[in-house]
C-alpha cells in the first residue's frame, strides 16, 4: 500500500510538473504573441504615417534638404512620437517581461503550494481511506465479538439453566439419600434385632432340637419295646389260633370218627392259605408263619 501511494505520488507530482511547464510556456508564449501583436500594431501604425507621409509628398517629389532625402522623418513630429512610443512599448514589454517573470514566479510558488495542498490531501484522503477501513474492520470485529458474546450469553443461560436443573436433582438427591439413611439405620437395627432373635431363636431351637432328640429316642425305645410287645402279643395270637385250629380239628375228629375226611379239610384250609385272598387264582409268593 506504501508502495502504491509513493508510486501515485510520483505520477502525480509529474503530472503537476508537466502542467507547470505547459502553462510557463503557454504563459511565455501568451507574452511573446502579445509583444509581436503591439510590434505588429506599431508596424502598422509606421506603415499609415508613411502612407500619409507618401500623400503629402510634393508634386515633383522632392524634400527640401538632403537629409530629408535620406531619412524621411528625421525632425518631424511623426517620427519622435514614432520613436517614443517604440520606447515606451520596449519598456513596457521590459515591464511586462519582469512581470511576466514575477508572474512565473508567483505561479511556479503557487503550483508548489497546490502541489503541497495535493499532496497532504492525498495524504489525508488515504488517512481517512485507512481510518474508514479500519473503522469497518474494528465495526466487523465488533459486530463478530458481539455475536460472540451473545452466542456467550446464550451458553451462560443455558448452563445457568443445567446448572439450577442440577441443583434441583442434587437436593433431591439428598433428600433421598437422608431417607434412605435413615432407612438404612431402621433396617440395621432391625437387622441387629433381628440377628438377635435369631440367637434367640437359634438356642430355643437348639434346646427344642435337643429335646427332640430325646423325645425320639424315648419314642424309637417305646416303639422298640411296643413293637416287641406286639411281635410277642401276635405270636401268642398265632399260637392261640393254632391251638383252637388243632382244638377244633380234634373235636372234629371225634365227632368225624375218620381221619381222611379231617386231613382233606386240613389240606383244603392250607391251599385257601397259600392261594391269593383277591384273585382265588393265583399263589402266594410266600407265606409269613
Amino acid at each position: 500500500c506504501e508502495k502504491k501511494t509513493r508510486a501515485e505520488m510520483e505520477d502525480l507530482k509529474n503530472q503537476m510538473k508537466k502542467i507547470r511547464d505547459s502553462k510557463m510556456e503557454d504563459r511565455k508564449k501568451l507574452a511573446d504573441e502579445e509583444a509581436l501583436r503591439k510590434i505588429k500594431q506599431l508596424e502598422e501604425q509606421k506603415y499609415e504615417l508613411q502612407k500619409q507621409v507618401a500623400n503629402q509628398k510634393p508634386a515633383d517629389n522632392t524634400w527640401p534638404g538632403a537629409i530629408h532625402q535620406l531619412r524621411p522623418f528625421v525632425g518631424s513630429h511623426e517620427e519622435e512620437a514614432l520613436l517614443n512610443e517604440m520606447e515606451v512599448t520596449g519598456q513596457a514589454f521590459e515591464d511586462m517581461q519582469e512581470q511576466n517573470s514575477r508572474l512565473i514566479q508567483q505561479l511556479r510558488e503557487k503550483d508548489d503550494a497546490n502541489f503541497k495542498l495535493m499532496t497532504e490531501r492525498i495524504k489525508s484522503n488515504q488517512l481517512h481511506k485507512l481510518a474508514r477501513e479500519e473503522k469497518d474492520v474494528l465495526k466487523e470485529q465488533l459486530n463478530t465479538l458481539q455475536s460472540q458474546v451473545d452466542a456467550a450469553n446464550v451458553v451462560v443461560r443455558k448452563l445457568e439453566e443445567k446448572e439450577r436443573i442440577l441443583q434441583n436433582s442434587l437436593a433431591t438427591c439428598e433428600k433421598e439419600l437422608t431417607l434412605r439413611q435413615q432407612a438404612m439405620e431402621m433396617h440395621k437395627r432391625k437387622a441387629i434385632e433381628s440377628a438377635q432373635s435369631a440367637a434367640d431363636l437359634k438356642l430355643h431351637l437348639e434346646k427344642y432340637h435337643s429335646q427332640m432328640k430325646e423325645a425320639q429316642q424315648v419314642v424309637a425305645e417305646k416303639t422298640s419295646s411296643l413293637e416287641a410287645e406286639a411281635y410277642k402279643t401276635k405270636r401268642l395270637q398265632e399260637e392261640i389260633a393254632t391251638l383252637k385250629k388243632k382244638q377244633e380239628r380234634m373235636k372234629k375228629m371225634e365227632l368225624a370218627g375218620s381221619i381222611d375226611e379231617v386231613m382233606l379239610e386240613e389240606i383244603r384250609e392250607y391251599k385257601e392259605t397259600l392261594t391269593c385272598p383277591s384273585c382265588k387264582v393265583k399263589r402266594k409268593d410266600a407265606v409269613l408263619s
